[in-house]
C-alpha cells in the first residue's frame, strides 16, 4: 500500500507497451479509479516505457506488434518461442544488457512511490532496476503486476520478485504459482474496469434489459461476446463466423425447430477489415 504523506500526492508509475488496446485501457481504468477512490491524493502517470525510453530496435515494439497482428502464423511462432525457457531467459538478459541503463535513469528521475506493470514485457528489467536501486536507497518502491489477460497468459507476466500480482481468474493464479510467484503475493481480483461500470452512477442503470435495449440488442436472447483484443488480432472475422455457424447449428434441433434465440456480438477493436 502507498504510505500516506500529509499534503503530498503519491506518485504512481504505470508501465506498458502500446501493443493492443487492452493494456492502455487497463492503465486508464487504474488512473480513473485512483481519482475516484483517493481524489487529489495520487498522481498517476502512464508510460510506454519501451517506446519512450528503450534504444533501437527495442523502441519499435508497437510497430512490430502491428505488423505481426496481421500475420497470425508469424505471431504464433514468436509467441511460442517466447514461452520456451532458454529462449525467454536469453532474450531477457540481452534486452536487460541494452535497456537497463536508460530504464534505470527514467525510473530514478520519476521518483515514483509505486510502480505498476500492465504489460508482460514490463516486469523483468524494471524489477532488475529496482533491485539495484534498493541497495543504495532507503526508499523501497513497491512493484505491482496487474495481468490483463483472462484465462491464459504468457510466462513473462509472472516474476517472483513482485510485491503483488493481481490476476483475473483462478487459472491465472495457478499459472503465477507455477512460475514462482508466492501464494501471499497473488490476488484474484478481476480486471481493471472504468468507474462507469462500478461507480454509484452505474447502479442507476435500468439493469441488463435496459442496457441491452440501449445497445440495440434483444432483451431475452442468449448473447455471445467475441473479443479479439484492441487490434482485433488472430483472424477474428473467421473465428466469429465459425462461432456463428456453430451456434446456429446448436440452436436448431433435429426437426429444424428453433430452441431459442442467440445474438453474436463481435468486438473488432481497430480492425477495420473485420468490421466490413
Amino acid at each position: 500500500a502507498l504510505e500516506e504523506r500529509k499534503g503530498e500526492k503519491q506518485k504512481v508509475l504505470i508501465l506498458l507497451s502500446d501493443t493492443g488496446g487492452g493494456h492502455r485501457a487497463s492503465a486508464k481504468a487504474l488512473v480513473d479509479a485512483f481519482e475516484v477512490l483517493a481524489p487529489g491524493q495520487v498522481e498517476a502517470e502512464v508510460v510506454d516505457v519501451w517506446t519512450d525510453h528503450a534504444p533501437r530496435p527495442f523502441n519499435n515494439f508497437v510497430k512490430n506488434y502491428q505488423y505481426l497482428a496481421q500475420r497470425p502464423l508469424q505471431w504464433r511462432l514468436l509467441y511460442s518461442f517466447g514461452r520456451w525457457g532458454p529462449f525467454r531467459r536469453s532474450t531477457n538478459e540481452w534486452t536487460n544488457f541494452k535497456c537497463n541503463k536508460p530504464f534505470k535513469t527514467f525510473i530514478e528521475e520519476s521518483e515514483a512511490d509505486m510502480i505498476i506493470s500492465v504489460h508482460p514485457l514490463c516486469q523483468f528489467i524494471p524489477l532488475r532496476v529496482l533491485r539495484s536501486l534498493r541497495k543504495t536507497s532507503e526508499k523501497k518502491v513497491p512493484f505491482v503486476t496487474v495481468v490483463t489477460d483472462l484465462a491464459s497468459a504468457h510466462p513473462t507476466w509472472f516474476h517472483k520478485d513482485v510485491d503483488k500480482c493481481f490476476v483475473a481468474t483462478s487459472e491465472l493464479a495457478k499459472m503465477a504459482r507455477h512460475h514462482g510467484v508466492a501464494e501471499d503475493k497473488i490476488s484474484v481480483h478481476g480486471l481493471p474496469i472504468r468507474p462507469a461500470f462500478w461507480s454509484p452512477v452505474a447502479g442507476e442503470c435500468k439493469g441488463k434489459p435496459g442496457i441491452r435495449r440501449s445497445l440495440g440488442l434483444d432483451d431475452d436472447a442468449l448473447a455471445v461476446l467475441v473479443v479479439g483484443g484492441g487490434d482485433g488480432v488472430g483472424g477474428i472475422a473467421k473465428v466469429a463466423k465459425s462461432i456463428g455457424e456453430q451456434l446456429n447449428a446448436d440452436f436448431y434441433n433435429a426437426g429444424n425447430k428453433r430452441n431459442g434465440d442467440v445474438q453474436l456480438i463481435v468486438i473488432c477493436g481497430k480492425n477495420e477489415e473485420a468490421k466490413k
